[in-house]
């Protein structure tokens, strides 16, 4: 998680970037993190739910909400890599797709190997790539 907070801290004080989040990201992290610390009882989750709710409101991030094209889009990529990829990395793909991002930063390699459609100019990279992709 220090990885991930570092870097989204440098692009949250980038002049030239703008932290989004889709909403999807939000609500997915959200339900692990509590479904986790339900199952193991450990004290320590709960403070990592804190310290993820506390990253959150430092940062100045513009959450992505559903929209008709993200929907569409959304559907359009069940079709296309419905075997592929999990719904909800299908739901993230489609809502950077649907708002025009220009990267998307994933720990999923099977989420980084999708080859984005002509048209777009969205590119899925690891935590480090972001680093050296953004210069940070």
């Amino acid at each position: 998680m220090r990885l991930a907070s570092s870097l989204l801290e440098h692009i949250d004080n980038h002049p030239d970037l703008e932290l989004c989040v889709p909403f999807s990201v939000l609500a997915e992290t959200a339900f692990k993190t509590i479904t986790t610390e339900k199952q193991s009882k450990d004290p320590q989750k709960l403070e990592q739910i804190s310290a993820l709710i506390e990253l959150w409101r430092k940062l100045e991030i513009r959450f992505l909400l559903p929209s008709d094209e993200a929907a569409e889009i959304c559907w359009n990529l069940v079709e296309e890599c419905q075997d592929r990829m999990q719904p909800t990395d299908r739901t993230h793909l489609g809502y950077s797709l649907a708002y025009g991002m220009d990267f998307l930063i994933t720990t999923d390699k099977i989420l980084r190997h999708y080859q984005v459609p002509e048209g777009f100019r969205l590119k899925i990279v690891s935590l480090r790539e972001a680093r050296e992709t953004i210069g940070l």
